[in-house]
This record gives C-alpha cells, sequence and structure tokens, in this order.
C-alpha cells in the first residue's frame, strides 16, 4: 500500500522541486495497519500548486489500482487515465500505454542502471540527495497530521 511516496517522486522529477503545504492523512480499511487515503497539498517555487490525492479504499472504483494525472499547462493540458495519454491542446495528440510492458521495462531498466553504476562506479540517475527530498516532504505530511 505505500504506493504515494512514488507518486511524490514522479511529482517532483516532472514538476521540479515541491514543498508540502498541507496534508490529511485517513484510515479505513482494518486490514491496512497504515493510511489508507492521503491528500497532499504541494506548492513549486514558482507558486504553481499541486495536488496528490491517493484513496485505497474509494467508493464505486475498482479494487485494482489505477493512475490518474493532470498537468495544466499555460499552452495545453497534459492527462494520462487508464491507458490512455492526451495532449490537450490547439493540435491534440492522444495515444495508447501498453501499461504491463512499460512497467517490466521500467524495471527491467532501473535494475540494469543500479548494476551498471556499481559495476563501473559511474553516479546513479537519482541522487541520495533527491531521494531524501522526495522523504522530507512525505515526512512532513506524517508530521502535519
Amino acid at each position: 500500500m505505500e504506493v504515494m511516496i512514488h507518486h511524490v517522486d514522479t511529482l517532483r522529477f516532472l514538476l521540479g522541486p515541491l514543498k508540502l503545504e498541507g496534508a490529511s492523512l485517513g484510515h479505513a480499511c482494518a486490514g491496512v495497519r497504515g493510511e489508507d487515503r492521503a491528500t497532499l497539498l504541494m506548492s513549486s517555487p514558482t507558486g504553481m500548486a499541486v495536488v496528490l490525492t491517493g484513496d485505497f479504499m474509494a467508493k464505486g472504483y475498482p479494487p485494482a489500482q489505477f493512475d490518474r494525472l493532470e498537468i495544466f499547462g499555460e499552452r495545453g493540458t497534459i492527462r494520462f487515465t487508464d491507458t490512455t495519454l492526451q495532449l490537450i491542446n490547439d493540435q491534440p495528440i492522444t495515444q495508447r500505454v501498453d501499461l504491463d510492458a512499460n512497467y517490466a521495462a521500467s524495471y527491467r531498466g532501473a535494475i540494469e542502471h543500479f548494476i551498471n553504476c556499481l559495476t563501473s562506479a559511474a553516479p546513479f540517475e537519482t541522487s541520495p540527495a533527491d531521494n531524501l527530498e522526495t522523504l522530507k516532504v512525505v515526512e512532513d505530511a506524517y508530521a502535519r497530521n
């Protein structure tokens, strides 16, 4: 169930540094030890608002996990829902995404990168300092609740 830290990490990768402004954590499922829902309100150094909501007990939704991402920009919107990635602007683009194949490829790529860096002494793509910034957002959410 501890998947939202990866969402924070992804948002930081896509949008840059993020600061936690507010958080709401909750617990509804007796079968889950920790939180099963959270909303994080974050901001970028330029004042961009970023909202991350995760709810594993949302009524009316299938039990399988799924992601929905929307990024609203000055020249258009990027939307990812289910298996569809869209650019919504004057010249819209829609592309289907094979989640299973992409997940397997990214997992394999991460392991290959890790092994290559260990054997070559090359720096990792993501530094420990960067990972600590993601952990800071998560720790700040717990500190506020």
